[in-house]
């Protein structure tokens, strides 16, 4: 398990604090600047926030405790439905996330397996 320090947690929600009244989007995990996975987990397993997860690991936290109860960093606007959470009650995976509007990459029409080809020799 990692160790987190209370001031790298502190640093980490001050972080999520200024980005949420900015209405940026949540910044990716950066030890330098202060976002970091295990002070997230620490934040949400005491109820300090919420996060969201949609496709392409895209995260919006929501505040809900203190003063900035209630401000969230910026949703996705891809489109892109949320398929997991992380909150006081733990880590939860939502169902199948439809995301059917995205384009589909282009696939052959059928295998081209060469190996599996008769010799026409």
């Amino acid at each position: 398990m990692t160790h987190i320090t209370q001031a790298r947690i502190e640093k980490t929600l001050a972080v999520i604090i200024a980005t949420a009244i900015a209405g940026e989007r949540c910044p990716q995990n950066d030890y330098g600047k202060g976002i970091e996975s295990a002070a997230l987990n620490r934040l949400a397993k005491t109820g300090w926030i919420r996060v969201e997860y949609s496709s392409t690991n895209f995260r919006t936290i929501h505040i809900l405790k203190g003063p900035h109860k209630g401000k969230h960093t910026a949703p996705d606007t891809s489109g892109n439905k949320v398929y997991a959470t992380l909150d006081a009650d733990g880590h939860k995976r939502h169902a199948v996330v439809d995301n059917s509007h995205r384009t589909a990459r282009a696939r052959p029409s059928m295998p081209r397996y060469s190996f599996l080809q008769k010799d026409s020799t």
